[in-house]
């Protein structure tokens, strides 16, 4: 017997004695010229009544279903059977064994009888099917199938559960050595899915064989991976939730043996597994589009954010590689890149790697545009300047400060256009040029309020300033009054006119010096009312 299990199986009936073994020789051909079942003898009941004129010689077989003292009957025949002459019925036969009698059909009034000379008693139908089974068909399903559908007549003709149950334990036997045979055939499982469909198998197990044949090509070694997916997403509801498993032991044990974790899984982990193998084999797919030096990292993390937002150590690789691949290339970043990276880095969580990553991009410029001519030392003005506006690093604008200067002392006699240009910027970064040095507004705010240097930046004039600077700083006076003494020519310069503020400038100098020697003694200011 093979591995399928059949209910209440009744070995055959031993040999007991030797009218038995006479009863059961093979008797010859009925004239009929085969046995009938009750089924179809009960089909030909019109003809009963010709048979039995004619005492035509029938063969019978039908289920034994009890005595009444030498007679007996068959199930479901309406007549009893009556052994003649040396003709036993064994008295072990059991309800529902087989029974093949071989007679002829008498009538009394309206009831009709059979007369058997004939008795050959056999297995039941259950005993019978397995037998048929293991000698025809035990590796192959169709036959299985057709041996199923033979009996399951039987079975309904009889209200057989038990012979139903084991049928449909045979079906599913067939049934399970289709899905054996099929196990690396997509395709044959895929029709093996809607066969089950069709013939009314649980949903649960329509959709299993339906996965396992998504699985088995997805797993192939010529695999369509374009197709799998299409597939997956064709058959497989929940493959675009948004859906991790449970735990990593479920997601472990489904990596293993996906098929089998999903034939015990319930429907809502099932639609976990339809995400699983959806992600599985989506993923490969995507990384494929990852450039080698990972330069296109941010294009590959924003598909994976859309279409696999799980898969998050995948996307926290690529992070890294793409960071890394930036930053081993960060002296080759324009501004723009350089700031993109920056932004990246605290996006991703590495905001640290920042300012180094400027640091190594501000050498590198540094040493790009270095000429030792006032034109590369303002383009690296320009770098440190851009960088503290960017990131706010007083370092930054402190060197940027320092090259400015080395680039307006190298550019004040060569390019003076170009040094008054770059004092402007100065200018508006807080220096000024005094004294032949660079003083910053504080240090500007703390000189003596009659500094000379001061006043003309200031457009006032001061004691100790010459006449030349007076006219620079005012401009000719409206009047002058000059006193000559033995020693000093001084003269008073009068600015503003009647009915206005007035300044008096005081000039002196030795008689024997040239005017413009002459210097500014005293400064006041009058108002004329």
């Amino acid at each position: 017997m093979n591995n399928t299990t059949i209910h209440n199986a009744r070995p055959v009936t031993a040999v007991r004695n030797c009218v038995f073994v006479i009863c059961t020789l093979l008797f010859a051909p009925a004239a009929m010229g085969q046995t009938m079942s009750v089924r179809e003898f009960l089909v030909d009941k019109n003809k009963w009544d010709e048979w039995s004129l004619k005492k035509t010689t029938l063969s019978i077989s039908g289920r034994y279903e009890g005595r009444l003292s030498r007679q007996f009957r068959f199930s479901k025949l309406p007549m009893l059977i009556t052994p003649q002459r040396v003709t036993v019925l064994p008295k072990d036969v059991k309800d529902g064994q087989r029974v093949t009698v071989s007679g002829i059909l008498h009538r009394s009034g309206a009831r009709f009888g059979l007369d058997v000379t004939r008795i050959a008693v056999g297995s039941t139908d259950t005993e019978r099917m397995v037998r048929k089974v293991d000698r025809t068909a035990s590796d192959k399903p169709d036959a299985m199938y057709s041996i199923a559908d033979e009996y399951a007549q039987i079975a309904t003709f009889y209200d057989d559960d038990e012979l139903m149950f084991n049928i449909g334990k045979l079906r599913e036997k067939a049934f399970r050595l289709q899905r054996e045979q099929n196990k690396k055939n997509p395709a044959g499982l895929l029709r093996l899915a809607l066969q089950a469909e069709k013939t009314g198998a649980p949903p649960a197990l329509v959709e299993t064989i339906r996965f396992q044949s998504l699985v088995v090509a997805a797993t192939s070694e010529k695999k369509d991976v374009t197709q799998v997916l299409t597939d997956i997403r064709q058959q497989l509801s929940g493959w675009d939730r948004v859906n991790s498993m449970l735990d990593q032991g479920a997601e472990e044990r489904f990596l293993k043996s996906p098929v089998t974790e999903y034939e015990a899984a319930d429907r809502v982990t099932r639609q976990r597994m339809h995400r699983r193998l959806y992600r599985l084999h989506r993923l490969p797919q995507i990384l494929e589009k990852l450039k080698p030096d990972a330069s296109n990292g941010i294009d590959v993390i924003q598909l994976l954010q859309v279409e696999l937002a799980e898969e998050s150590e995948a996307i926290d690789d690529i992070k890294s590689r793409f960071l890394d691949g930036r930053l081993a290339v960060v002296p080759r970043l324009n501004r723009n890149e350089l700031e993109e990276l920056a932004i990246i880095l605290r996006d991703f969580g590495r905001e640290q790697e920042t300012k180094p990553a400027v640091e190594r991009w501000l050498k590198a410029q540094q040493t790009r545009l270095d000429n030792g001519g006032p034109d590369g030392t303002l383009a690296i003005a320009d770098e440190y300047l851009f960088a503290f506006e960017r990131w706010e690093n007083p370092v930054h604008r402190d060197a940027g400060v320092d090259r400015l200067k080395t680039a307006w002392f190298l550019s004040k006699d060569a390019a003076p256009q170009d040094a008054a240009l770059i004092e402007q910027r100065l200018g508006r970064l807080g220096w000024t040029r005094l004294h032949d040095k660079w003083l910053t507004a504080t240090q500007i705010t703390n000189l003596p309020r009659d500094d000379v240097e001061l006043a003309i930046r200031e457009g006032r004039v001061v004691a100790g300033m010459n006449s030349q600077q007076v006219i620079g700083t005012l401009g000719p006076p409206n009047r002058k009054i000059r006193v000559i003494s033995a020693r000093y020519v001084e003269e008073i310069w009068v600015y503003g006119e009647d009915g206005s503020s007035a300044i008096t400038v005081h000039l002196q100098r030795d008689r024997h010096s040239r005017p413009d020697k002459a210097t500014a003694t005293q400064v006041s200011r009058t108002a004329n009312r």
